[in-house]
């Protein structure tokens, strides 16, 4: 199920185009927000663990991710070609608790998946599917 709303110039984020999928599993969904032109780079980082960390991040912007029990904030703030582009994804109020351990973010080319997991095993799909995400307002920077 695809979302999309854009907002104008006015120094508001705007909500991004995002896409649910609750393919990956019954407690699992993903949520895809398209960022056209968004860039990526893979980074290993040595922590204390023995295995070090292989990751992407984004090349030509920057993103504030904030999971909590039943929800998440998301923000991208665009640099360099996208620096018109600044979004802003926070959902208050999830059908469940999340797993925040497992719930990932990962960074791909012109997109950013969210991969949420439910701490029980009950299903994402009639709630989630039927009413999409309770958004947040956005609010002026």
């Amino acid at each position: 199920m695809a979302y999309t709303s854009r907002g104008d110039a006015s120094g508001i984020l705007t909500t991004p185009n995002y896409v649910l999928d609750t393919n990956l599993g019954s407690n699992k969904l993903r949520v895809t927000i398209q960022i056209q032109g968004l860039k990526s780079s893979t980074v290993l980082e040595f922590q204390k663990k023995l295995i070090p960390k292989l990751y992407k991040k984004p090349t030509n912007g920057e993103i504030v991710f904030d999971l909590h029990d039943n929800g998440f904030l998301f923000e991208f703030h665009g640099q360099q070609a996208l620096k018109d582009q600044n979004y802003s994804l926070h959902i208050h109020q999830l059908p469940g608790v999340l797993d925040y351990k497992r719930s990932q973010l990962i960074v791909r080319e012109d997109a950013v998946e969210i991969i949420l997991i439910k701490a029980d095993n009950t299903s994402w799909s009639s709630c989630v599917i039927n009413e999409g995400l309770k958004i947040a307002e956005n609010v002026k920077k």
